[in-house]
């Protein structure tokens, strides 16, 4: 019977080895769940991601555009002899802005008191609109009469 001794040493040994050897298909199934939870929360950042740098290139692109017309507006003649009309005092609108922007400023005189501005100055503020845009960029300058 030596035997049948070996056989069953063997299957001893096989019982305690099944208990301790590989996964079971819960623990496979668990871990799967784990990592497909994992890989929609990593997709869901991705597409916040995406979004969020969609509407700052909006911003930029809106900020780019007032600044742009500030600029433009900030270099023009303002002098006791002359004075370019495009700062007359008033409310303006480009007349063709980009798709889908709407590009507005207003110029209004300085004051000595009760005002935004001071004396001999024009205060300059550009509003740049798009449908994306949760809020209007507003940009805003003072312009000082030149000797």
């Amino acid at each position: 019977m030596p035997f049948g001794k070996k056989y069953r040493r063997r299957e001893k040994a096989y019982l305690s080895l099944e208990n301790h050897c590989g996964f079971t298909l819960l623990e496979v199934l668990l871990a799967i769940a784990i990592l497909a939870f994992g890989i929609l929360a990593v997709g869901s950042m991705q597409v916040t991601s995406i979004r969020q740098n969609a509407y700052a290139n909006q911003v930029t692109a809106a900020s780019v555009l007032g600044r742009d017309r500030l600029e433009g507006l900030v270099g023009l003649v303002y002098k006791d002899a002359y004075t370019d009309p495009a700062l007359a005092v008033g409310t303006y609108q480009e007349d063709n802005p980009p798709e889908g922007y709407t590009i507005s400023w207003e110029i209004s005189d300085g004051c000595a008191s009760g005002c935004d501005s001071p004396l001999n100055t024009k205060l300059i503020e550009v509003t740049v609109q798009h449908s994306r845009l949760h809020k209007p960029i507003v940009l805003m300058d003072i312009k000082p009469k030149a000797p």
